[in-house]
């Protein structure tokens, strides 16, 4: 089982690696699932991370699981995995991922209005390039 690491008030993160591929073409991937400490002492998963290698007695140390979120087509893989474990959790994902999980429930999202240029400076968002990423997916730092 991976550990969750407390890297701030409220703020856990639990690292492993993800394999994809075929025989020797298998290639490993560094992975990161950050949990969020709500207000509420619930608990918001962003990028779920494989549910058979993270402890649930971990996870509800944080706080019960509200929300979780699969943030663009690469990192939604687990997600249905914790929707059976967390039913009564909020999720959230773009509308690729919402295409590729049609038998879960996702909170509505509206289209993304265009940033101001404020919001452009500040963040780094993917907008061409990769076909798997919806749109408004985050890009890497």
């Amino acid at each position: 089982m991976k550990e969750l690491v407390e890297i701030g008030k409220g703020i856990w993160v639990i690292d492993g690696e993800m394999k994809k591929g075929i025989g020797c073409l298998m290639s490993c991937f560094p992975v990161r699932m950050t949990i969020l400490k709500m207000r509420d002492d619930g608990s918001l998963l962003y990028s779920p991370f494989d549910l058979e290698k993270v402890s649930s007695v971990q996870l509800d140390k944080s706080g019960k699981v509200k929300v979780i979120i699969a943030p663009n087509s690469y990192h939604h893989v687990y997600i249905e995995a914790y929707a059976a474990a967390y039913p009564d959790a909020t999720l959230f994902g773009p509308t690729r991922v919402q295409k590729l999980h049609p038998t879960l429930k996702f909170q509505f999202r509206k289209k993304p209005s265009p940033p101001t240029r404020d919001q452009q400076m500040k963040t780094n968002t993917v907008r061409w390039g990769w076909p798997h990423f919806d749109p408004s997916s985050p890009g890497h730092r």
